[in-house]
């Protein structure tokens, strides 16, 4: 893997090299994100996050320049504990669902074709997600067609990756985000709502803990529910149709479940 790095960052003018999503890197691990809002991550006494020699970080930024382009300031600081003591491992599992928000009322132009803003999509980053995470989810992007009044949502049921108990949930959106919801064993007589945001904000996002402890076994079941306000965004845009991506005016709902070992 490190010779892999190397390369990519040679093959790329400046430091480091140029991704989106992913590091580019085969069998790469998703440790810890950073959004507006958040606070540095502590796990509780008597867990971590395991490393082996020879482990390394990669470490990548998205950039959103309104006026000037200053000098980075990124920084990452770790709390380390020696290799002989006894912690237990957590794990962090992710889980997409789709975002496909067509133009509103009054919104109109070239890019409110889903497949112009696909294809510009897949022009600038490479790839497409959505399409991917549609398919995960079993819809089709007729399935979001006629959310025209200028509000979308999306719902998805995704197994359990990993058994444990929860120490945090985090729900993510961009800019569009009007509310966010995650719930445990729907529509089931031990449904549990672990983590519900009726007005969503992008400046805070949180790891939430339960204020219980909560287990959850693999396979055990989890919705998803991501909602979408065009109001929200940006007057100064062009008209466009929003869908899962990477740029800071495209839209996700990704989320996140950490987990200690029973």
């Amino acid at each position: 893997q490190w010779a892999a790095a190397e390369a990519l960052d040679a093959a790329d003018d400046g430091s480091g090299w140029e991704c989106y999503g992913g590091t580019g890197l085969r069998d790469d691990t998703f440790l810890l994100g950073w959004a507006p809002g958040q606070l540095p991550e502590i796990y509780p006494d008597g867990t971590g996050l395991a490393m082996e020699p020879g482990d390394f970080f990669v470490i990548q930024v998205h950039y959103h320049y309104d006026v000037r382009v200053d000098p980075d300031a990124s920084w990452l600081e770790l709390d380390i504990e020696p290799a002989d003591t006894e912690l237990e491992p957590i794990s962090i599992a992710t889980y997409l669902t789709p975002a496909e928000i067509p133009c509103g009322p009054g919104e109109t132009g070239p890019l409110c074709d889903r497949d112009a803003v696909a294809a510009a999509a897949r022009a600038e980053f490479g790839v497409l997600p959505a399409d991917f995470i549609n398919m995960l989810c079993g819809v089709t992007p007729e399935d979001f067609a006629g959310m025209v009044d200028g509000v979308a949502s999306s719902s998805c049921d995704l197994p359990v990756q990993t058994t444990g108990e929860i120490v945090s949930v985090l729900g993510h959106m961009h800019d569009l985000g009007a509310s966010y919801r995650m719930t445990l064993h729907p529509d089931t007589d031990d449904e549990l709502v672990l983590l519900d945001i009726d007005d969503w904000d992008y400046d805070w996002q949180y790891n939430y803990r339960p204020a219980d402890s909560i287990i959850v076994e693999a396979g055990d079941v989890v919705r998803f529910e991501c909602t979408w306000e065009r109001s929200r965004r940006n007057a100064n845009l062009e008209p466009a149709y929003v869908l899962w991506s990477f740029g800071s005016n495209d839209e996700m709902c990704f989320s996140t479940i950490t987990t200690r070992p029973l």
